[in-house]
């Protein structure tokens, strides 16, 4: 300081805005860096969201557009968790708003982030009711929702779209073996979406249908294992899929499938065997 200065209570600039802003800039270079465009709000005009994002697959801009509210630094996460407080203003106005509200915790220690779906978070606290209490949003940080640039060209923007997202089978595998049911869900999703052509996926099913209690297992498994013989009830077949497979190997998973079936099920020995014939047909004919 000058001798100008000595003595007067010059301005100062808070230390908690380096690490805001490393939240902020983090977020910023993960959506630029696939091409997306990042528009951060005036702090004048924040009153839920921070940035808002239009979503570009590639070089083509998609009429998709998400909003942002990005917290950063130590006080919003553990090792294995995130947390994003908000008032009851803020549970109403996410829950109410026309765009899909995303609530990111940029983590300094680690240069991580992660994200939560914030309307469907408020949604489920509201419930059409006005919230008349805050909430603290607290949530894992899972492989899946971590945001970085792979993982938000790959998983985040065709989630976005209502696509099964971009998963390779490795993954997608050991998605579908965790023991955390969110994760366990979201890997059969992707392994029948993306992957149904795949031996490996089939036998990753039957491992699951076979060890797992019903009560670990999302429903998924099974209405994938029997749309292998034609099963229409949510407007799909891998009948095709079947006939280039290994014919023994259908017929095998089917057999398991039948084996396994669950005591509670008032499926006879007899009628067991009816299908079983019936659909080894489906798979060799």
């Amino acid at each position: 300081m000058t001798d100008l200065t000595v003595g007067l209570e010059m301005p100062i600039r808070k230390a908690n805005i380096i690490t805001e802003r490393a939240g902020v800039n983090y977020v910023c270079g993960v959506v630029e860096s696939n091409n997306s465009i990042f528009k951060e709000m005036d702090q004048r005009h924040d009153y839920g969201h921070d940035a808002f994002v239009l979503l570009v697959e590639g070089e083509q801009v998609l009429p998709k557009e998400v909003a942002m509210q990005i917290k950063s630094g130590a006080s919003y996460c553990t090792p294995t968790t995130c947390k994003i407080p908000a008032t009851a203003g803020h549970l109403a106005f996410w829950a109410g708003h026309d765009l899909v509200t995303l609530g990111v915790v940029y983590d300094p220690a680690e240069n991580s982030a992660h994200w939560v779906d914030l309307q469907a978070e408020a949604r489920a606290r509201t419930r059409g009711n006005l919230p008349r209490t805050g909430a603290i949003i607290e949530f894992p940080k899972a492989e899946w929702n971590r945001l970085d640039v792979h993982m938000f060209s790959a998983f985040l923007v065709p989630t976005l779209q209502g696509k099964a997202p971009h998963i390779e089978l490795k993954t997608s595998i050991s998605w579908a073996r965790s023991d955390d049911l969110d994760t366990h869900d979201l890997g059969v999703k992707i392994l029948a979406a993306r992957h149904f052509r795949e031996p490996d996926m089939w036998s990753t099913l039957l491992e699951l249908f076979r060890q797992r209690d019903p009560s670990q297992l999302t429903p998924r498994v099974w209405l994938s294992l029997v749309k292998i013989v034609g099963h229409h009830d949510d407007g799909g077949s891998y009948q095709d899929t079947s006939r280039k497979l290994n014919k023994l190997f259908c017929v095998k998973c089917l057999a398991l499938v039948l084996q396994s079936w669950p005591n509670s099920c008032s499926m006879s020995t007899t009628m067991a065997s009816t299908v079983l014939a019936m659909a080894t047909a489906s798979c060799l004919f």
